[in-house]
C-alpha cells in the first residue's frame, strides 16, 4: 500500500495512478484539512465487492467455509466443464 500527501499526489498524479492500476495496489492520500482517502484499481474494487457479497450472509459464509475446508482436506472431485453448444469444449 502506498501513502502520499495531497500535494505530492497532485504533482505526480499520473505516476501514482499508473502504479495503482498496474500493481492492483491501494494508495492512501492524506489531506491536511480533511479526511484521508483511498484510491484503488477497478479490479481491486470489484474483487472486494464480490468478496463482500459472497460473505454477506451467515449461510453463504458457512457454505464457503465448508467448501474451502473440504478442498483443503482433498475432499473434492474434479469434473470436466460442459461447453455451451456454440463454444469449443473445455479441456
Amino acid at each position: 500500500m502506498q501513502i502520499a500527501n495531497y500535494s505530492e499526489f497532485r504533482k505526480h498524479m499520473k505516476t501514482y495512478l499508473d502504479k495503482v492500476a498496474e500493481d492492483k495496489d491501494q494508495l492512501i492520500i492524506h489531506r491536511n484539512n480533511g479526511k484521508s482517502v483511498v484510491i484503488m484499481s477497478v479490479d481491486t474494487f470489484n474483487q472486494m465487492d464480490e468478496t463482500e457479497y459472497l460473505v454477506s450472509t451467515k449461510a453463504n459464509k458457512a457454505s464457503l467455509d465448508k467448501a474451502m475446508e473440504e478442498y483443503n482436506l482433498g475432499k473434492f472431485e474434479e469434473k470436466k466443464l460442459i461447453a455451451a453448444e456454440d463454444e469449443t469444449p473445455y479441456e
